[in-house]
C-alpha cells in the first residue's frame, strides 16, 4: 500500500468538491418523509414528547 503525507480532512475536502462536480449529493438523507392522515399514527424519534388530549 502507497502512503502519502496528507491530512484527512484535505481528502474529505477533494472528495466533497469532486462529488459536486459530478452532480452526486455531499450530504445523505438523514430523515424518510412519513404522511399519516389526522388522528391515525404518528411517528417521533429520539424525541420525549407529552400531550395533553383534553
Amino acid at each position: 500500500m502507497v502512503e502519502f503525507d496528507i491530512a484527512e480532512a484535505t481528502v474529505r475536502q477533494y472528495v466533497r468538491e469532486r462529488k459536486r462536480a459530478m452532480g452526486l449529493r455531499t450530504s445523505p438523507e438523514v430523515y424518510i418523509p412519513q404522511q399519516y392522515a389526522w388522528g391515525e399514527e404518528g411517528q417521533v424519534d429520539w424525541y420525549e414528547a407529552e400531550a395533553d388530549l383534553d
